[in-house]
C-alpha cells in the first residue's frame, strides 16, 4: 500500500483525480473507483474514501494509485465527489453488501453506475448465507499471494473514533489533520483494498472465462 498509493485530500488531491480520470480516458479505458465510507449511518457520512488505479488492462496490484480522502462539510460532499458519484461513465465498485448503507450515505440510487464486491464474488464463487466481508474477498482475489489479509477484531479504535463523530458524541471533522495517523491510514486503506480485490476478480474471472459485465471495464 504506502509504496504503490498515494493519499491526498482537498482541491490538490482532486486535480490529480482528474488527471488520472483523463489519463485514462484518454486511453480509451473506461475508468472505475473503489469506494468505502466511514460513518455512513448519518447523511453525508463523516469520511469518504476513494481509490483509483492507473491499471490500463493488466491485473496487476503493484499499479500506481491513488487514494483521495475528503470530509463532507455542512453543505454535503464537495462539487467534485458530486461529479463522479453521478458520472455514468465511472462504475464505483463498493463492498458494501445487501445493507447498503455505503451507498445511501452517498444518495446513490439504483440507476447510478456502481457494483458491489459481494455480488461479485457471489456470481463467481457462489452464494453464501452470511456476507463474505472485504478480507475474505481480497484473499479468494488473489488466492496466489503468500501474505493473508485478516481483520484485527480486537482493533475498535478505527471503529470507536468515526462512531463517535456519526452519533454526535464529537463533533463533526473540520480536517484529516484531526483524524490521528493510524485511523486515516487505515480508512484509506479499506478503498485501496476494495480496488485491489476488483482487479484480482477480473483476473479470477478471466481465467475462468465467465463475463461479468462490470469486469469488463
Amino acid at each position: 500500500f504506502d509504496s504503490t498509493c498515494s493519499v491526498m485530500s482537498g482541491p490538490e488531491g482532486w486535480a490529480q483525480f482528474w488527471d488520472f480520470w483523463n489519463e485514462m480516458n484518454s486511453l480509451g479505458v473506461p475508468t472505475c473507483v473503489a469506494i468505502d465510507v466511514e460513518g455512513n449511518q448519518v447523511t453525508p457520512p463523516v469520511l469518504v474514501q476513494v481509490c483509483i488505479s492507473t491499471e490500463h488492462g493488466h491485473t496487476d496490484a503493484s499499479a500506481r494509485s491513488l487514494c483521495l480522502l475528503e470530509i463532507p462539510n455542512s453543505h454535503g460532499l464537495s462539487d467534485d465527489m458530486r461529479r463522479l458519484l453521478h458520472d455514468q461513465r465511472i462504475t464505483k465498485i463498493f463492498c458494501d453488501g445487501t445493507s447498503g448503507a455505503d451507498r445511501r450515505s452517498l444518495g446513490i440510487e439504483a440507476h447510478h453506475n456502481h457494483a458491489d464486491l459481494e455480488d461479485i464474488t457471489a456470481y463467481l464463487m457462489g452464494a453464501t448465507g452470511v456476507q463474505r466481508g472485504l478480507a475474505r474477498i481480497l484473499n479468494l482475489a488473489w488466492p496466489q499471494k503468500a501474505v493473508r489479509v485478516t481483520k484485527d477484531q480486537r482493533d475498535k479504535k478505527s471503529v470507536f473514533f468515526f462512531a463517535a463523530i456519526e452519533q454526535g458524541k464529537k463533533p463533526r471533522l473540520k480536517g484529516l489533520d484531526e483524524i490521528p495517523d493510524r485511523i486515516r491510514r487505515y480508512a484509506a486503506m479499506d478503498a485501496w483494498c476494495t480496488m485491489m480485490a476488483y482487479l484480482g476478480l477480473r483476473q479470477v474471472a478471466q481465467h475462468e472465462g465467465k463475463i461479468v459485465p462490470v469486469l469488463m471495464i
